[in-house]
């Protein structure tokens, strides 16, 4: 009979494939998306935060600072005036 694999071998395997844990990998995607939002929509940083997976805004800024280095606010304004 097959026994699934435990939960922690899946993450050994996800992150031998992917160099990167699960978790770090789904923020990697929620910030690449708030990212591409920030730069092509008007939409404002509460509904991208929204739309990235994030239900508090203080959080998916915190979030967004730690993986880019600005707020979300500030990268909208930088990447706009490039």
């Amino acid at each position: 009979m097959f026994e699934p694999p435990e939960k922690a071998q899946l993450i050994r395997l996800f992150k031998k494939s992917l160099n990167t844990t699960p978790i770090q990998y789904e923020i990697r995607k929620k910030m690449e998306y708030a990212k591409g939002m920030l730069l092509y929509s008007n939409e404002s940083v509460a509904e991208i935060s929204d739309r990235a997976g994030y239900s508090d805004i203080a959080y998916f800024s915190k979030m967004f600072k730690k993986y880019t280095g600005y707020s979300p606010s500030e990268y909208r304004k930088i990447i706009r005036e490039t």
